[in-house]
């Protein structure tokens, strides 16, 4: 098969709807086939951040637990107000952050009752020194999410069959604005400064990058439209 056409297939929705409705699919995400691990084997100099967004419990609610939850915090968000969002602090690959996040979902798992109604997002922070290869490495990473993202937000969905329904206004496609990206840097000489043009509402999110070195929100966001509770999903 040519890269064309498996490029084509890829961003084929009919490639997802395959799999959407095939019950042993379902069955087996909520058997978790895949182990949870304490560690990914991520390079060490990889800093990350997560923020969940959930309906399963709300907000003066999940006050009560933020010792629980510490040292995540838990905020309001105005896009899910019968909810709340958990952030995370920077994280690194070690079984802490796994750990952390496994007793953060099983919270909100134990107090859910309606997550699989009205999904809220799942946000991930990933450190910019990821691209040590500065603007190529972007490059690189853009062209992939282009192909992958249909595959990558159907599995963010996790056990979940019901869409977000504000999901395009809050994490739209990112693929036409990452075509004209690639498709601008391949005619003229540009730099980081396009990447803006990726940027919040959609599910990749430039908007935050200001150079390649690890600092304070200096950050690409992936931006999941239908977020999940299940620490194995993340």
């Amino acid at each position: 098969m040519s890269n064309e056409n498996i490029i084509s297939m890829l961003k084929s929705d009919e490639m997802i709807s395959k799999y959407k409705d095939d019950e042993t699919f379902k069955k087996n995400l909520l058997d978790f086939k895949i182990p949870y691990r304490e560690k990914l084997n991520l390079p060490d100099y990889i800093t990350m951040g997560m923020e969940i967004e959930n309906n399963a419990i709300k907000y003066w609610a999940a006050r009560k637990f933020k010792k629980v939850f510490h040292p995540w915090k838990v905020t309001f968000d105005a896009s899910i107000p019968n909810g709340c969002e958990i952030i995370s602090p920077v994280l690194k690959d070690d079984a802490e952050t796994w750990d952390g996040l496994k007793r953060v979902c099983r919270l909100l798992k134990e107090k859910n009752t309606s997550f699989d109604m009205n999904p809220g997002g799942g946000h991930i922070h990933i450190g910019a020194q990821v691209f040590k290869n500065g603007f190529e490495s972007i490059l690189n990473f853009i062209k992939l999410w282009s192909i992958y993202e249909d595959v990558l937000v159907e599995f963010t969905r996790g056990v979940y069959t019901k869409d977000r329904p504000s999901q395009k206004h809050y994490a739209g496609s990112s693929r036409k604005r990452i075509d004209y990206v690639i498709d601008v840097a391949d005619k003229y000489d540009v730099g980081i400064d396009i990447m803006a043009y990726v940027s919040r509402k959609y599910a990749l999110n430039f908007s935050n990058l200001k150079d390649f070195d690890l600092g304070k929100k200096n950050t690409v966001e992936i931006r999941c439209p239908n977020g999940t509770i299940e620490e194995i999903v993340w």
